[in-house]
């Protein structure tokens, strides 16, 4: 590896300067256009949005009555200055998660200006990025994966810039880097791989030995606070009688063990191939484009090593694995979108360079079908974001968003605050959800494969007591939604009322 941590990027010509400039504005105008004061449908939103008005409104980390110890505290904590200042915004809330998108994609562009790209290399990524589908389509989510990639590109830029400084200029940068590595900790579980990859580039540069002292201290000042914010969450785990490590290590790691891990990584990776199109090009497009993306991202990942990028390459290397351990979704690849396009245009020039070498094509040639290339992926993402779009400035919001499940569940919601009592439980499918809007104590259903048998729906009624359950026939697994409760236990079973495909029974445990 040749060392490149004093190189310059060189600065874009003036007629990219203009292009990155119009890029900034249309992109800006897109995120305003989508900004709306409705909230979209998802599980953990809910959890997000409760967490946030606990803290804003009883200074309590809490939710659904119980202290909270399995999501971290850092978006929810953001939140709660919403609550605080306007109260139930949607729209402030929604406005701060596309702030953190824009803010990603800005930082993105100042990351890619310290990598050894050409002007034009650095366009086609910002295009990619600027356009992308998937993350406009959650920046309008009230949920974590915007603001964690937003603190992941930050700390990535900070951390090459303070690998690139000299002097009291290092130590500016890294503090800056360790930052935005704490908060990027604070709000997700996989912000600790950003704390291997800066470790990592920074024992790699060379000179470490003769440095060492300086090194250490540059590492101590990076994890210490990480370390003791952990110490004091695990402290408060072990205070409310949650064991240590009783989250996402235990639920994908120590229950499947060495072998069940290895097992596991191996056999997700044609899945991560297959999820790469959706983030770059805007729509599912199959596995075998996703193949051919993969192919160039191995390419341009073995070039930038030859280049000496050795922070970007380490956090891929530990964060690619750690999402495959949950799943590799497109969610999950948002906080390494700019790593893999940046990959990605890096192993589409070496494609190119190898096919000019062997004489199968010409220069322009080549630039002639990068740029059709290039203009697809945007016209595709363009094309699948313009249905975001749509969904955001449609006076029928939830009538057009999530099959309009949340048009059933607000009055559902509403009749529950009015009627349901403190002591009340109501058993769900959506049980955050349905928390957070009613303000009724709720409890999630069993595991799917133990409530399909009805007599075991009927034992998890008389362990749990619920007052009220709620069936969803809008679920398209109806073992979900307790479908088989009402043959089973008609006696038991009062229907209080049927909101759209929903239904609500009022439960009479005597008869159970």
């Amino acid at each position: 590896m040749t060392d490149d941590s004093h190189q310059k990027p060189a600065a874009p010509a003036p007629p990219l300067r203009r292009w990155f400039l119009l890029l900034a504005v249309v992109v800006v105008l897109l995120y305003l256009a989508g900004l709306n004061p409705y909230w979209r449908f998802q599980r953990d939103s809910a959890l997000y949005m409760g967490l946030a008005r606990s803290l804003a409104q009883h200074g309590t980390y809490s939710f659904n009555g119980h202290p909270h110890t399995f999501a971290f505290p850092g978006f929810p904590a953001m939140l709660s200055l919403v609550y605080l200042t306007l109260g139930q915004s949607f729209l402030a809330m929604n406005a701060l998660v596309s702030l953190f998108g824009l803010g990603c994609i800005a930082l993105a562009y100042l990351l890619y200006r310290e990598l050894v790209l050409t002007p034009a290399q650095t366009l086609a990524c910002m295009l990619l990025l600027g356009f992308s589908r998937t993350l406009y389509y959650y920046s309008s989510h009230i949920i974590t994966d915007v603001p964690f990639a937003f603190f992941v590109a930050a700390a990535l830029y900070l951390g090459r810039r303070a690998l690139r400084a000299d002097g009291r200029a290092r130590w500016g940068w890294w503090l800056a880097a360790s930052g935005a590595a704490l908060a990027a900790c604070t709000v997700r579980p996989l912000g600790p791989a950003l704390l291997i990859a800066l470790v990592a580039a920074l024992w790699l540069q060379p000179g470490a030995r003769a440095q060492w002292r300086r090194r250490a201290l540059m590492t101590g000042l990076l994890l210490a606070p990480i370390l003791l914010l952990g110490g004091l969450w695990a402290r408060r785990g072990a205070g409310l009688g949650v064991p240590l490590g009783s989250t996402y290590f235990s639920q994908f790691i120590v229950t499947r063990g060495p072998e069940g891990v290895g097992r596991h990584l191996l056999s997700r990776l044609p899945d991560l191939a297959g999820a790469l199109s959706d983030p770059v090009l805007g729509s599912d497009v199959g596995t075998t484009i996703g193949l051919l993306l993969a192919f160039l991202l191995v390419l341009g990942f073995r070039r930038a090593l030859r280049d000496g990028e050795r922070l970007l390459c380490t956090f891929g290397l530990v964060y690619v694995p750690a999402i495959l351990l949950v799943g590799p979704g497109r969610r999950y690849l948002l906080p390494l979108l700019p790593v893999l396009l940046y990959w990605i245009v890096l192993g589409a020039g070496e494609l190119g360079s190898y096919l000019e070498r062997r004489g199968t094509a010409t220069p322009a040639r080549l630039r002639r079908v990068g740029h059709v290339l290039l203009a697809l992926a945007v016209l595709g993402n363009l094309a699948h974001l313009s249905k975001t779009l749509y969904e955001a400035r449609s006076p029928n919001f939830y009538a057009v968003t999530a099959d309009g499940r949340m048009l059933d569940y607000f009055p559902l919601t509403d009749w529950l605050r009015q009627h349901a009592g403190p002591r009340d439980l109501v058993f769900t499918g959506e049980a955050n959800v349905v928390r957070y809007f009613s303000g009724v104590r709720t409890i999630q259903l069993p595991d799917l494969k133990l409530v399909r048998r009805p007599r075991v729906q009927a034992y998890f009624l008389r362990r749990h007591r619920p007052t009220y359950v709620i069936i969803d026939h809008t679920e398209s697994r109806p073992e979900r939604s307790l479908a088989g409760l009402p043959p089973l236990v008609p006696d038991a079973l009062e229907r209080v009322g049927t909101f759209g495909k929903l239904e609500l029974f009022r439960v009479h445990g005597e008869k159970l």
